[in-house]
């Protein structure tokens, strides 16, 4: 079985059940996330969980686990106390330097797994490890290039960091990990023909509240170009004269700013509702009424629209290469999408945009110079002469 907590390339990925599990007892799964990986609808869930069985050196610590059917006992977390000690100080400085919840999340999961391999293979001192054991580890995910690089990522800064602060990890070890290479996608905006329907789709009053809170949701990361993270950290009051301020990747602040139309789709929105979450954008699903979204919840509403329209599906994150790339096909200064997009330089802002054939064509004139400007006689007009 392989179930993934995101869509997203290079996001954390489980080989088995036992790792949903365990990514819940470490802390960092919730279990109604668990349950879906696991294909378990909310509605299953047993209230009064039975006692498990007990097992030799096996436990499940969440009683909130009990309720998933088949469930696997996993082994208790048995990861090393010199790395538990230096997870925990990593974990509380990417929180110090106001790093993202998926972002601190993700990080603890997989220090989590490898931790426990640490235990299982009996590395039970930083002397111990040796770089071999990093890779060995890596290797036996089996995970794609972009996963790989993704925990490669992780640990390699944790020990690095680790190293710097006397926690027990050899330095040499610690700085000789090789970052993975990731495999660089190409911008993958909606195509014109299909942006416009769907415009003119959501430009009617939808008539349910879910619908609202889609159409919402869609113009404001359309409006905004920002990531699905960003745009659900916001609460109903956040936007003061269509400006609100958030949390982006890397832990800065950055600026979001509404065109009328997004702004229209909002106030249609929380007019409808009768919740009292602060969040702007929530679930209406009659388990979860009132809770904040999910990006995977926002990709199954795009999925949800696409069926409707007959359209292909798309994702939080094209709706951003989508913005993007309509800001300069309508001739933005490169400047001005920079900044609405949330980047620091041209260089990365290029990942996100797609060129049009028909915007390289409309400017390849200036390459010709004056010359190419006058009209060259035709082969007719040169045998008459």
């Amino acid at each position: 079985m392989t179930a993934i907590v995101s869509a997203k390339p290079g996001a954390v990925r489980f080989q088995s059940a036992a790792e949903i599990l365990q990514a819940v007892q470490l802390g960092v799964l919730r279990p109604e996330e668990a349950r879906l990986l696991l294909g378990v609808p909310p509605a299953e869930r047993s209230h009064t969980p039975p006692s498990p069985e007990p097992v030799a050196g096996l436990v499940a610590r969440d009683e909130s686990i009990e309720a998933l059917p088949d469930r696997q006992l996993v082994p208790i977390a048995g990861i090393p106390g010199w790395f538990a000690s230096l997870s925990d100080a990593y974990i509380r400085r990417l929180r110090l330097r106001n790093r993202r919840d998926t972002t601190v999340r993700n990080n603890a999961l997989v220090l989590g797994l490898f931790g426990a391999w640490l235990g299982q293979v009996g590395i039970s001192d930083g002397a111990q490890l040796r770089i071999e054991d990093v890779y060995s580890w890596l290797e036996s995910k089996q995970l794609g290039a972009n996963s790989r690089a993704a925990y490669t990522s992780v640990v390699r800064s944790a020990l690095r960091w680790g190293a710097m602060n006397g926690l027990g990890v050899d330095p040499g070890i610690a700085m000789r990990i090789e970052p993975a290479k990731r495999l660089k996608g190409r911008p993958r905006p909606l195509a014109t023909a299909q942006l416009a329907e769907l415009r003119a789709y959501l430009h009617n009053v939808p008539t349910s509240l879910a619908e609202l809170r889609d159409r919402a949701l869609f113009f404001v990361l359309f409006s905004t170009a920002a990531r699905i993270s960003e745009v659900l950290q916001l609460n109903r009051d956040s936007f003061v004269d269509r400006t609100a301020f958030v949390i982006e990747k890397g832990g800065g602040q950055k600026q979001l700013m509404l065109t009328a139309q997004a702004e229209r789709a909002i106030e249609e929105y929380l007019r409808a509702r009768r919740d009292l979450s602060p969040a702007l954008f929530v679930t209406h699903a009659r388990q979860l009424e009132g809770k904040r979204l999910t990006a995977k919840a926002a990709n199954y509403a795009w999925l949800r629209l696409c069926a409707r329209l007959g359209l292909h599906g798309f994702t939080n994150h094209r709706l951003r290469h989508t913005s993007i790339t309509e800001l300069v096909d309508k001739d933005v200064p490169l400047e001005v999408a920079i900044t609405i997009a949330g980047h620091h330089s041209a260089a990365t802002i290029m990942n996100y945009l797609d060129v049009a054939p028909s915007r390289k064509r409309r400017f390849l004139h200036v390459l010709e110079g004056p010359e190419g400007d006058k009209e060259r006689p035709t082969a007719e007009a040169g045998a008459s002469a």
